[in-house]
This record gives structure tokens, C-alpha cells and sequence, in this order.
């Protein structure tokens, strides 16, 4: 017989423990928490909500694995937050979400808190307005994951692009109904990976700020 717990140690993992009553063996796991933890208790009770499958969140990732210098990165459309928690999981230092509805981006807000402390922050504010300002610093990863059929993927790669939200070599990953979708995209947005799953398209860029010219 077995009896099993399980704790969250501050940061990004999960422990497990198991004990095996008759022979008092205790047996512990940790293991890095990916995004389904969240999504059990966020996703599923944030209707209307389109988040980016598994199978495509695994790919995404397997791709920018690689790529070293990932500290800060961006969601512009935040929805259940799904890809920035997973970049936390996988070491990104800092995740900024930026979600437009005030009931999901208290959800997100509530779960990073538990999660991922002080590795997120968490702002309610239409992204086309949040990016006509300029941060900070600039990010080395950003998000691009907009509801689909509503325009909003081209204008904010350009807010990104020209409002110094991206330093040079930056990576986007952008989420879109049709690769017809792209074609808008700046110049300074150069494809390095693409690929679909049924009715969604998908693709990995690095931004290259000089090729605008």
C-alpha cells in the first residue's frame, strides 16, 4: 500500500513523496512543475479562453531550448498565461502578462503568486494601448498569441518592433488562424521555424532591428 503528498518548493518545482506502508520506504520526486499544475485549477474555469495546446507548447519550447539569454520575457496576450509559466519552469528569470480581462488577469495574477513568486508581474490593460510605451528594458523573449480573427497580431508585432520592447536577437513566438496572417509582420520579424497543428499556425522569429531599413 501506498500513500503519496505533494508540496510545492518556492520557485518552480513540485515534490512528490511516496511511502510504502509495510515496508516504511519513502521514495521523493521533484520534478520541475510545467504548465498542466496551473492549468488544472486556471484554465478550465476561464471561459472563452483559446490556450495554446500542449502539443504546440511542447514544440515551441523544444525549439527555443537551445537559446541561451532568455531572462525576460513578454505575453501580450496573456489569456490563462500558459506559455509565460512555462517559460519560468524551463528558467526565463521574468515573465510580464499583459491580458485585457480583469477576472483572468486576476486568475493568472493569483497563481503566479503561488507558483512562481516574484517572477511575474501581471498587468490588466489592453495590449495596444500597454505597448505604445516604452519599457524599461527591453525583453528577450515575447509572445504573440492574439484571439483569432481580430487584427490584433500585426499591429502589435509593430508596437513591439518600434517601441523598444525587443532587443536586438530577440525571439517572438507568434500563433495565428492562417499563414496568410503573417504576411504582415515587420520586416525586422525573420522567420526561423514554422509549422501547424489542424486549423493553427505557428512560428518562431528572431527580431533583427537593423532590417527595417
Amino acid at each position: 500500500i501506498f500513500a503519496f503528498k505533494t508540496s510545492f518548493i518556492p520557485g518552480i518545482f513540485i515534490q512528490v513523496s511516496f511511502t510504502c506502508s509495510p515496508c516504511k520506504t519513502s521514495i521523493v520526486k521533484t520534478r520541475k512543475i510545467f504548465y498542466f499544475i496551473t492549468e488544472s485549477s486556471m484554465v478550465l474555469s476561464a471561459p472563452g479562453l483559446r490556450p495554446t495546446t500542449d502539443r504546440i507548447r511542447e514544440t515551441v519550447f523544444n525549439w527555443l531550448m537551445f537559446r541561451e539569454g532568455l531572462e525576460r520575457s513578454v505575453d501580450v496576450f496573456a489569456g490563462t498565461g500558459a506559455m509565460s509559466f512555462e517559460a519560468v519552469s524551463r528558467g526565463v528569470g521574468h515573465a510580464l502578462m499583459i491580458e485585457k480581462n480583469p477576472a483572468n488577469a486576476r486568475m493568472i495574477r493569483e497563481e503566479a503568486l503561488k507558483l512562481i513568486p516574484g517572477k511575474a508581474e501581471v498587468i490588466t490593460a489592453d495590449a495596444l494601448v500597454h505597448l505604445r510605451q516604452r519599457p524599461g528594458r527591453p525583453y528577450d523573449l515575447a509572445f504573440l498569441d492574439p484571439p483569432f480573427e481580430c487584427g490584433l497580431l500585426a499591429p502589435a508585432a509593430k508596437l513591439l518592433s518600434e517601441n523598444g520592447w525587443l532587443r536586438d536577437g530577440a525571439l517572438v513566438y507568434a500563433e495565428a488562424e492562417s499563414p496568410e496572417v503573417f504576411e504582415d509582420l515587420p520586416e525586422s520579424f525573420v522567420m526561423l521555424k514554422e509549422s501547424h497543428a489542424g486549423q493553427v499556425s505557428y512560428r518562431l522569429y528572431e527580431f533583427r532591428s537593423g532590417a527595417e531599413a
